[in-house]
């Protein structure tokens, strides 16, 4: 399993360092939706001062009314805003019946399931979240858990440097 990881890290590591940023996020998503046998999965970036996540990528399949909600998060709302407010994964079992009121309604309008999402640390500071979701109920391991922060790691300094703190009013 230790290969098929570092595997994966250099095919992460490959595609940001020779994809444009907009298509490279997709395509690392793909990898890692692979990877961990999901179905979906999203990119958020954290802009400097402006306390919103921004949607920087997403798997094919997400019904556009719910990327157009997730493409501006505030931090702390949702699965994404969550996970970077808090500075820990949050992990969903089933998020269509979840009470916990983290799961926003667009969240459920995707049919997913079994969620986890991480901050995107880079060193000590959360730039972003990385989120996976599934069709089906699913509890994702603590060694899923950690694997998918490891992969993070390796985006983080990419979404950092995807969203520049003047964006938010570019997006706004």
């Amino acid at each position: 399993m230790e290969g098929r990881l570092m595997q994966i890290r250099q095919e992460i590591q490959d595609i940001l360092d020779t994809t444009a940023r907009d298509s490279g996020f997709s395509a690392v998503l793909r990898v890692i939706v692979k990877h961990f046998q999901a179905h979906m999965g999203t990119i958020h970036g954290l802009a400097e001062g402006d306390g919103h996540l921004y949607l920087l990528g997403a798997t094919d399949g997400i019904p556009e009314p719910v990327l157009a909600a997730s493409r501006r998060i505030p931090l702390g709302k949702g699965i994404a805003g969550a996970s970077a407010l808090q500075r820990k994964p949050v992990s969903l079992c089933n998020l269509q019946t979840d009470d916990s009121g983290v799961a926003r309604p667009g969240a459920r309008a995707t049919g997913a399931h079994g969620a986890l999402c991480v901050p995107l640390f880079l060193g000590d500071k959360v730039v972003g979240a990385l989120g996976i979701g599934c069709q089906g109920d699913r509890v994702f391991t603590e060694d899923e858990t950690t694997e998918l922060l490891d992969l993070g790691r390796i985006l983080a300094p990419y979404v950092a440097n995807s969203l520049p703190s003047t964006r938010k009013q570019d997006l706004s």
